[in-house]
């Protein structure tokens, strides 16, 4: 069970919803999510948040999508890169403790629900597993360190024995497929 409590950049104020059960209203907002975990995110674009909500039989259920802009850095030459994320936001949200006791389920309690931590780990979730520059980066020298999209060097790296994986070389020829 995850709470999420009434305090954050994103709040809905549900008491609407709450009188009104089965309608559904409209919420929008942009800003930084106030973040509790610890989650080490850096927006060059802050998230905007469009979604309908309708709160029936105990649950408030949560349709729309968040935009934003990560400051990602690439993998393999530590250049900054944007990431624009366009994530579909669905959500179930229970009012009080869900009946099947889900550990993962979000629960609050009150009429206002800040939507903060839903939209921290829906980013968290949708972004790039690798953050590359351009497709074809070829990163930076393992034994000066320049970068090789803009210079070249004259290093040699040397082959370890101890590495298990060094027997692996010149296995298949650069024209093979693998």
């Amino acid at each position: 069970m995850i709470e999420i409590g009434s305090k954050g950049n994103f709040v809905i104020d549900l008491l609407p919803a709450l009188e009104e059960e089965g309608l559904a209203f409209r919420f929008e907002s942009q800003g930084i999510p106030v973040d509790e975990d610890g989650f080490d995110i850096e927006f060059e674009q802050p998230p905007t948040v469009r979604t309908d909500y309708v709160y029936i039989g105990g649950r408030l259920v949560l349709n729309g999508t968040l935009s934003c802009v990560i400051a990602g850095e690439c993998d393999r030459c530590l250049k900054p890169v944007p990431v624009p994320l366009e994530i579909k936001l669905s959500e179930t949200v229970f009012r009080g403790a869900p009946d099947d006791e889900d550990d993962e389920s979000y629960v609050f309690f009150g009429e206002k629900a800040a939507l903060d931590k839903i939209i921290l780990d829906n980013i968290m979730l949708n972004m790039p597993q690798k953050i590359l520059c351009k497709e074809d980066c070829k990163g930076l020298c393992p034994v000066c360190g320049i970068d090789l999209n803009e210079n070249t060097c004259d290093c040699k790296i040397e082959s370890d024995d101890n590495n298990p994986f060094s027997r692996l070389a010149g296995l298949f020829k650069d024209d093979e497929e693998v």
